[in-house]
């Protein structure tokens, strides 16, 4: 929907104008991969602000900037989660959604007397994934 919206304003804009393009830093990299779409359609951008225009040179450059700013932030925002994910697993904290306890002796119950996965599932108020790897679990305990 977006693409078909970005078209029909090609169709009848070439340059947008704006008063200012100032942007938080969550912002940036939207603002970029907008005026890369702008671009594409042949619509050039315009920030009055800034004095940043598209069809020059310099304003190529500001949002060339632009660009290098909200990729060095996403890659400072990445390496603060991957550094926060090894403090929390070096403290012994596990990472991810916990493990729902589910009572296999139940699902193995239930599926001798020919339930669905998906009935026993819902009966259980778990996932289907869930109650496979419970029965799965269940097998392989039973066999060694």
């Amino acid at each position: 929907m977006r693409g078909f919206a970005y078209e029909r304003l090609a169709s009848k804009v070439s340059q947008l104008c704006f008063a200012s393009c100032i942007a938080p830093e969550s912002r940036a990299r939207q603002l970029v991969n907008a005026l890369k779409e702008f671009h594409a359609l042949g619509i050039e951008f315009v920030s009055i602000y800034e004095g940043a225009d598209t069809s020059t040179p310099n304003g190529r450059l500001v949002f060339g900037m632009f660009a290098t700013i909200a990729e060095f932030e996403r890659e400072l925002i990445r390496e603060r989660v991957r550094s926060g994910i090894a403090a929390a697993r070096a403290q012994g904290k596990r990472i991810g959604r916990p493990r729902r306890d589910v009572d296999a002796a139940k699902v193995a119950e239930l599926r001798s007397q020919g339930w669905s996965w998906a009935e026993i599932a819902s009966e259980m108020g778990l996932g289907l994934g869930t109650v496979h790897r419970a029965a799965m679990m269940s097998l392989n305990r039973s066999r060694t």
